[in-house]
């Protein structure tokens, strides 16, 4: 009982299982003996958001940044919060304030991307998912994020590579395939359009 961590691991625990009742009560019986340990307070954000319970999370969230501002953990909780409630501007913008304190907190990665795509803001996703890439070079889902970015500007010869980068990972993929047969539909070359629709078929007859 004297080791505040046996409580916050036992909350997280109770939180991989989505016991989120169980877990907040356990953070809320060792923030009571341990009230002033900054790790309580992420976990205990964390359980509060879990119970849709907003504004006491984000007490605890403003607590961590106030002492540490350097916690992208704490960002990601507001970022997550904000998106609960529909408020996608605030999650991109705390997103990107947590990505760049931790590029490789990967669990941001999949969010982060598509909201910037969402808002069309194509250039920046690009930068950013090069740097991705530059950590997690064989990642088939950015190289294929990348090939989105890349045709909606219309840069469709790099749409190409990063579809084929795609396949140099996962040859075995009917979707890039048939992703790329619109690519090169779209750009009038009903050729290698029909040859890569043809693969995407024999790989995924449905």
């Amino acid at each position: 009982p004297n080791l505040a961590s046996l409580g916050w691991n036992t909350s997280r625990l109770y939180l991989k299982r989505k016991r989120f009742s169980e877990a907040l009560q356990v953070a809320e019986r060792t923030n009571a003996n341990f009230p002033d340990d900054i790790e309580g307070w992420l976990v205990l954000a964390t359980c509060y958001r879990l119970m849709n319970q907003f504004n006491e999370s984000l007490t605890y969230v403003d607590m961590i940044i106030k002492k540490n501002p350097l916690s992208a953990e704490a960002f990601v909780n507001k970022a997550l919060i904000a998106l609960s409630q529909n408020n996608k501007t605030v999650c991109l913008k705390t997103l990107e304030t947590a990505f760049k304190l931790k590029p490789h907190l990967k669990q941001i990665w999949t969010l982060l991307i598509t909201l910037k795509i969402e808002f069309s803001d194509f250039q920046e996703a690009i930068q950013i998912l090069k740097q991705l890439l530059q950590i997690e070079p064989e990642n088939e889902v950015n190289h294929a994020y990348l090939a989105v970015c890349y045709l909606n500007i219309g840069r469709y010869e790099d749409a190409i590579e990063s579809y084929r980068n795609c396949l140099a990972i996962n040859p075995d993929n009917s979707q890039t395939y048939n992703n790329l047969g619109n690519l090169f539909l779209q750009i009038g070359n009903q050729n290698e359009a029909l040859s890569h629709y043809e693969k995407s078929l024999e790989l995924n007859p449905e």
